[in-house]
């Protein structure tokens, strides 16, 4: 007897050890192939787009060039000066507004670069599109909509498969706790109160610090991102003023797709159970306010019965 009391609980533990290990076994399988996906994706988008690029720079270097000699040429003549005062003189006027005006004025750098290719990626697949760097080429243009047709489909089923992996501690949690709706919004605030931390405030602190942003301006970006908004008005790693290696620009990127990815995952497991008790809470109401209505109408049937009883008494 207490075999087959015990057998049960055996087989429900090692159903539920098996379903977890398939969740983080899938979850991991998926995260593979986007990170394949986005490698794929930053290969192709280098090869479209930059090739176009150093030409377009190189035009646009080539016309500053002649700009400036054409302004060094008309100074002389205009005030009679040699060639090499006049080249003085528009150099001094070329710093001056280069400290002014660096973003106007500097020679712009090449901006698909591996690195930069694989961010553009992770912002087509998650929705999240900044616009401080597009395709120009019409290669680049069409393929960044196939990318995006197969990209987000395998970025959704991704982030599903993360959301229940996250959502079972919690479920597992609620049933011990006898799984009552108040100790399932208690359980889910609780949660997202560490998530909002954890997502939302550390890597705030972070952006101030590396992008020397307000603090209300990097949880605004923090916020605008996640959401998938991405207006674009704040982008990581976009401060050419920060003296960083290329390597650890890198990585600082790499960091900020990992933690979008992993935000979009937990957004949307709050999204879920808040969906979820707000459905029940709907169902639960919705099935009072057809109880209260049967019952009035069961009053009103009893007192109009009543009333055609008194009336026919009184004809009697």
């Amino acid at each position: 007897m207490k075999d087959q009391e015990e057998t049960p609980p055996l087989k429900k533990r090692c159903s539920n050890y098996f379903k977890s290990f398939n969740s983080l076994y899938q979850s991991l399988l998926l995260a593979l192939v986007i990170l394949a996906y986005l490698l794929i994706g930053a290969v192709i988008f280098e090869a479209l787009e930059r090739p176009d690029e150093i030409a377009r720079l190189e035009n646009t270097k080539i016309s500053r060039i002649n700009l400036r000699d054409n302004i060094v040429n008309d100074l002389a003549l205009q005030f009679n000066i040699s060639r090499n005062v006049s080249e003085a003189f528009v150099a001094n006027l070329s710093n001056s507004l280069i400290e002014l005006c660096p973003y106007v004025v500097d020679q712009p750098a090449p901006q698909w670069e591996f690195r930069q290719a694989i961010f553009f990626a992770t912002t087509v697949i998650t929705t999240i599109g900044y616009g401080t760097i597009a395709p120009q080429t019409s290669g680049g243009r069409s393929f960044s909509c196939i990318y995006a047709l197969i990209g987000i489909p395998l970025t959704v089923i991704f982030l599903g498969v993360v959301g229940q992996l996250l959502v079972q501690p919690l479920e597992a949690c609620v049933k011990k706790l006898k799984g009552r709706t108040v100790v399932k919004i208690v359980a889910v605030v609780s949660v997202a109160c560490a998530g909002f931390v954890l997502f939302f405030i550390i890597p705030a602190i972070i952006f101030m610090v590396i992008e020397e942003w307000t603090y209300r301006d990097a949880l605004y970006f923090v916020f605008v991102s996640l959401s998938t908004i991405g207006f674009g008005d704040f982008t990581p790693g976009s401060n050419p003023d920060r003296p960083t290696s290329d390597s650890l620009r890198s990585l600082y990127r790499v960091c900020v797709s990992v933690w979008i990815f992993i935000g979009l995952a937990f957004l949307a497991v709050v999204l879920t159970e808040v969906g979820s008790i707000m459905t029940k809470c709907w169902k639960r109401t919705s099935r009072k306010c057809r109880v209260c209505c049967k019952c009035a109408e069961s009053v009103e049937v009893d007192s109009s019965k009543k009333e055609d009883d008194g009336f026919s008494e009184d004809k009697l």
